[in-house]
């Protein structure tokens, strides 16, 4: 196939697993043959039907993550809250990150087409789709996580999600790490590449192409160290990997001049 971000050759990535492929030029891997939108949709709405049971698809981040990314997001920003700004979560999920905004004091906003009457319910402000979002009404912050994965397009998504900040906002991009230790320990055994609604697994190369090829002049990784245990082996092993930039995630900040 030809890659569908850059349109060069690629190739099988991993013998057995045989609907991945690599683009020999940009890097991206891809699922081939992965789900049409249709059948993406009835697995979200199949996961929402049960909340609790498929945290992976109806968001998995929980509400002490979530505290965290906020608190981390702040101190990459070099304030003390979000006080007096706008805020928006794209694929909101169950509203952790949007509760977790609101408490540093942040007027939040959330995308989640799939949860949005569990959100709405929650008293949240809530759209469905990116379409639904007023003409000029703009962000200081966009965030999104561990959703750009399951996007035909994820270089439109993010570039329109960049078209929703003011001037001098931000938009947070956070997605699985293709090129961390788990990946390359694990490789057609990598349990990212078995979840059926993920269709691009990226590595920080990838999305810089991606970056750059939509003309973002400021941008960076986020090197965060996130507790994800309180065991010290495991807390000590978790801040290796964040230190040589091999944790589960990458995570870039770019910024609108």
């Amino acid at each position: 196939m030809q890659c569908p971000f850059c349109g060069k050759n690629t190739v099988n990535k991993y013998r057995g697993l045989e609907s991945i492929c690599q683009c020999l030029s940009c890097g991206l891997l891809f699922r081939d043959g992965f789900q049409p939108q249709q059948k993406l949709d009835e697995l979200y709405k199949k996961a929402w039907s049960d909340i609790g049971g498929h945290k992976d698809k109806t968001g998995g981040t929980s509400i002490k993550l979530a505290r965290i990314y906020a608190q981390k997001m702040a101190e990459s920003l070099g304030l003390e809250d979000f006080s007096g700004l706008r805020i928006l979560d794209f694929g909101a999920g169950r509203g952790c990150m949007l509760t977790a905004f609101s408490e540093l004091g942040a007027d939040v906003y959330g995308v989640e087409p799939f949860g949005y009457e569990y959100l709405k319910n929650k008293g949240l402000k809530i759209f469905r789709s990116l379409e639904e979002i007023p003409k000029g009404l703009l962000f200081d912050g966009v965030i999104t996580i561990d959703v750009i994965e399951h996007i035909l397009s994820p270089w439109d998504t993010i570039e329109r999600l960049y078209r929703l900040l003011a001037n001098k906002g931000w938009l947070c991009v956070i997605t699985p790490n293709a090129d961390g230790l788990n990946a390359r320990f694990f490789r057609a055994n990598w349990r990212e590449l078995h979840n059926p609604s993920h269709i691009y697994f990226l590595t920080p190369r990838c999305i810089e192409a991606i970056f750059v090829r939509l003309g973002f002049a400021k941008f960076r990784r986020l090197n965060w160290f996130v507790q994800y245990s309180n065991n010290p082996l495991r807390k000590l092993i978790h801040y290796l990997l964040q230190s040589l930039e091999l944790d589960g995630e990458i995570r870039y900040l770019i910024a609108k001049i």
